[in-house]
């Protein structure tokens, strides 16, 4: 059984950067295109391309225009097609992040010992990820290794704290820095949850 949680970050940041399209042919040069539903001449998009839909509907839909830039993403959590996480590009290329934190999604499991486990999700379309650790109470992890997921350009990792190690609050923390692609920008960030 599987529960997903959206996370809250206090501030929601969103910025412009000019010309730092992402180009359908240099994306899925790196990309096993097998595992993915690509449309050509919707009614949205010149090419559109879903990741395969996992079992509670979960995926990612991006939508490339003429010249074959990007021009929208969104993580779509459900099979109702909800999302909270969006990348968009306006037609010269300023990108704006809409997101209600850094961490695309949090899915939680129910394991069958004295655990915590969950996966947690990172947008790799723009930014790269570097220093991740997780503190919770009396548990803390450095130098996480992310690693790619079964969606397109969102890298993850896998997480156990043992329920002892957890506060009453039960509050997870995630910390890093992030680097823009394109403007090289480096930044900071914090995000929580709270375990299930």
């Amino acid at each position: 059984m599987t529960i997903t949680i959206i996370s809250c970050n206090s501030k929601s940041k969103i910025k412009n950067h000019s010309n730092c399209f992402i180009r359908y042919d240099s994306l899925f040069k790196l990309i096993d295109t097998t595992k993915l539903e690509i449309v050509r001449g919707t009614d949205s998009a010149a090419i559109e391309v879903l990741d395969s839909s996992s079992k509670n509907g979960e995926r990612g839909i991006m939508r490339f225009d003429d010249n074959n830039n990007l021009r929208f993403y969104a993580f779509l959590y459900n099979d109702h097609n909800d999302a909270s996480f969006f990348l968009t590009y306006d037609s010269v290329g300023n990108k704006t992040r809409k997101s209600i934190s850094e961490v695309v999604q949090w899915t939680f499991y129910t394991p069958k010992d004295s655990t915590v486990k969950f996966t947690f999700l990172l947008c790799a379309f723009d930014r790269n990820y570097g220093d991740i650790t997780i503190k919770s109470g009396k548990f803390i992890k450095e130098g996480i290794t992310l690693f790619e997921s079964n969606f397109t350009k969102l890298i993850c990792a896998n997480v156990s704290i043992p329920k002892a190690d957890l506060d009453s609050t039960k509050k997870i923390y995630l910390t890093g820095r992030w680097q823009d692609k394109c403007t090289k920008e480096e930044q900071n960030f914090i995000d929580s949850t709270i375990a299930l």
